[in-house]
């Protein structure tokens, strides 16, 4: 009997040091000492007197104050879990909106493409007409003296009606590249947001789990050694 009390006094002790610090703080702020201390070579009568009252008091209050920090853990877990949900579905969103992108940049790309042929399209065909008009002058001119003014105002039209094509499809050809560029890039940045976003929500919820899993491994060997406290407490009544 003595020896299963000094064992177990022993192996209390050890939780208690073990658990240094995790113990509520009394209004001094200071942790209370629950070291059990039971001299064995005292009578039967002496131990039968000892009153571990306060002992378990303390061990009580704070085991209460851990369940509390352990409730309010969940609670702050509950309303992560909340901002979390919230943040997905904003986050689903935005890949929305970067779908949209993506695909208004493919579609400008195609519209580009297609302005592209047309411009050459249409660039390949002034160049007929002007060669064509070019090749009617000469043979005219092979019998006359000199081309007429008509045939010169109308070669003179079909060079600025063919400089004019050429300066509107480079302009819109530029444009369309602007246009591009600038929708290439509102893309890159907002996707370096979401995954900046991402980061930091992914590193809060790891180190919120961390706190709570070592809450909980606190709680559960503070849990074991209050109920060897007990025994203790009981086998000295």
């Amino acid at each position: 009997r003595v020896e299963v009390i000094g064992r177990t006094v022993r192996q209390v002790n050890e939780m208690l040091a073990a658990l240094h610090g995790a113990f509520q703080e009394d209004e001094g702020g200071e942790t209370p000492d629950l070291t059990l201390c039971v001299d064995l070579s005292d009578p039967n009568d002496s131990l039968a007197s000892l009153d571990f009252t306060e002992l378990v008091e303390n061990a009580q209050a704070s085991c209460i104050a851990h369940s509390e920090a352990a409730q309010q853990a969940e609670v702050e877990l509950g309303d992560l879990s909340d901002e979390l949900r919230a943040e997905q579905e904003e986050l689903a969103l935005k890949e929305r909106e970067c779908k949209h992108l993506r695909e208004r940049i493919d579609q400008l790309g195609k519209i580009r493409e297609q302005f592209r042929d047309w411009s050459s399209a249409q660039l390949a065909e002034a160049r007929r007409t002007a060669e064509a008009t070019e090749d009617a002058r000469h043979a005219v001119a092979v019998g006359t003296a000199a081309p007429t003014i008509r045939d010169s105002a109308e070669i003179d039209k079909l060079k600025l009606t063919l400089n004019a094509i050429k300066t509107q499809g480079a302009n819109e050809l530029e444009q369309l590249k602007d246009q591009v560029q600038r929708d290439e890039e509102r893309f890159e940045e907002h996707r370096r947001s979401v995954i900046q976003q991402l980061g930091g929500y992914t590193k809060d919820v790891e180190e919120f789990i961390q706190d709570f899993e070592s809450r909980l491994e606190d709680e559960t060997v503070f849990a074991s050694a209050r109920r060897a406290a007990t025994r203790i407490t009981h086998g000295g009544c």
